[in-house]
This record gives C-alpha cells, structure tokens and sequence, in this order.
C-alpha cells in the first residue's frame, strides 16, 4: 500500500508493504571471516526486470565485502510460461532507488538451470551466469535484488547463498 522515508530518514512501510517479501538472513559461515547470506526465493517474491524487488530491509551486503561465490539449491521445479524463465540476482544501493547492478550476483540464470529439484549451481568466476560483482569488492553497501527476464515464474522455489569475505 505505501512506504515512505521519515524525517529521521528511516524507511517506513504499512498496509501490504509491511509483509516481508523474503526470509533472508547472514551468518558467519565457518572459520575465517567467510559470511553467508542465505536466501528462501519463493517464485511469488520477484519483480520483472523493469522493477527489481529487494528482498529483505535489514540484511545489506557491506561494503568492502569480497564476493566469493553464489550457491543455487533447487527446492522446487521453477516453471514458467514457454519454459522460458531467467533470474537475475543483484543489488541496489542503500537509497533505495540507485542501481548497485541488478544482474551482479546472478546474470541471467535459466529455468533448466532450476529444474529437476535437487539441482545445485555454484556460481563463481567463469560460470556462464556469474555476475559481474563475483570476484570483486564491493565500493558501497546494496540491499539484495531480484528480478526476471522474458517469463514471469509460475512456480519454483530455491535456497540462495551468498558468500563473501569482508577486505
């Protein structure tokens, strides 16, 4: 229904707003300083290409952040009109309005790259669907994106993590 930005500059959301899109959340992943932010995408939660949703208000990518790689696990089948789905993954920054880059995590990632369940893509340098912020550190914070090309999903479901190392 609404959101907008108070006087404190904090944003502010109610009506419909107010349900969280995602369940996203960040945790130290093992020895070192290696974070990972892992991600339930449910096929209801992306935006088209020409609006990327963020997915969750309170968990940022830092800056100075290394993104190592992105982790896909295919819960469910994604489906979608003529089977022609892709996803984007990226990230917007902290204002909200100003494009980190929409496809940075995941460019382009095809429906039969999330088909049968089970399938599990890593996403590194070299991968024909990285994005072009893998591999590279992070000048300002971004909000996580996601959107989709040529067809709206009509099902699908996926565990997406993110791994980075702060610099």
């Amino acid at each position: 229904m609404g959101t907008w930005k108070n006087n404190d500059g904090l944003y502010i959301k109610y009506g419909t707003d107010e349900v969280v899109p995602a369940v996203v959340g960040e945790v130290l992943a093992g020895a070192g300083d290696l974070h990972e932010v892992e991600i339930d995408l449910v096929y209801t939660q992306i935006a088209s290409a020409s609006s990327p949703k963020i997915l969750n208000d309170t968990v940022i990518i830092p800056d100075n952040a290394f993104i190592e790689r992105v982790q896909v696990v295919t819960l469910t089948a994604w489906d979608s009109s003529g089977d022609t789905f892709v996803l984007n993954l990226g990230l917007i920054k902290t204002d909200r309005s100003t494009e980190h880059d929409y496809n940075g995590l995941i460019a382009a990632l095809p429906q039969a790259s999330m088909d049968p369940a089970g399938e599990v893509q890593e996403i590194i340098i070299g991968h024909t669907y990285v994005g072009a912020k893998v591999g590279t550190v992070l000048a300002d914070p971004g909000y996580i994106t996601a959107d989709y090309d040529t067809a709206a999903p009509t099902a699908g479901r996926s565990t997406i993590r993110i791994f980075y190392r702060m610099l």
